[in-house]
């Protein structure tokens, strides 16, 4: 009997019609984000221009969210999103592990960046100078609509991609780690500003790559893509009330 692997493997008409559907919605993904984020930018606008945008925005994003699911369903049906009971703090502490995991280790990179490519380093992340730069446009309002794309929707877009689509497609080796780390490694890559790529944007790369293998391991672990949000939820809810603290200081 043919396995997961050999079936998709052995395909490669199926692999590319994957390839492409998954780079249609990691092309698609920073253009519906940036539907709601683009009119924070401008202090100019008013009340409810600025409204309507944003109720635009959300409408894209859930129809994306819809339109991601349906792909997934497609090949895994059984897609599970039951939540991690919180009252039991044994399966709910490997959030906070994972935060801290991905932390120390992206700490380590950005030491290492600094010893080794001093000239491409800058203490100020590209989030954080996004975040700056919106809530000296429209202050406290900016912040509340970044915060809430960048802790609930970017959360549930982000690991419906990467891990429920992006595993759901391409985790088909017998290795255990090779789905997580190419899942991990096409999340950071989706972070960079691929308009212009850097150097200073591909050192970026593996900050992101590491968070990302870090909610991979969750969702394989769990088997349920809602842990793996709950865990990206609260890595960006730290992330959102640190730079809140440096911004608004």
């Amino acid at each position: 009997m043919m396995d997961k692997s050999d079936n998709l493997l052995h395909r490669p008409g199926l692999l590319l019609q994957r390839i492409i559907i998954f780079l249609v919605f990691f092309i698609i993904g920073p253009f519906a984000a940036s539907l709601i984020d683009e009119p924070f930018y401008n202090p100019e606008i008013g009340m409810s221009d600025l409204v309507v945008s944003v109720a635009y925005g959300i409408i894209i994003y859930v129809g994306f969210i819809a339109f991601i699911l349906y792909f997934i369903r497609q090949v895994n049906p059984d897609l599970q999103f039951k939540f991690i009971n919180f009252r039991n703090w044994r399966k709910a502490i490997w959030i906070v592990v994972v935060y801290l995991a991905s932390s120390i280790l992206g700490t380590l990179w950005d030491l290492l960046r600094q010893l080794c490519w001093p000239q491409f380093y800058h203490e100020t992340s590209a989030n954080q100078s996004i975040l700056n730069e919106m809530t000296k446009s429209n202050g406290w309002i900016s912040f509340v609509a970044m915060f809430v794309g960048a802790c609930f929707l970017a959360p549930v877009i982000e690991e419906l991609i990467f891990r429920g689509l992006f595993m759901t497609y391409f985790d088909c080796f017998k290795a255990f780690w090779i789905g997580p780390i190419l899942s991990g490694i096409a999340f950071g890559i989706y972070h960079m500003d691929l308009t212009h790529m850097t150097v200073q944007d591909w050192l970026d790369v593996p900050t992101y790559a590491i968070m990302g293998l870090g909610f991979a391991y969750v969702y394989k672990s769990s088997g349920r893509i809602s842990n793996s949000i709950a865990a990206h939820s609260f890595n960006n809810i730290v992330a959102m009330i640190l730079g809140a603290i440096s911004s608004f200081k």
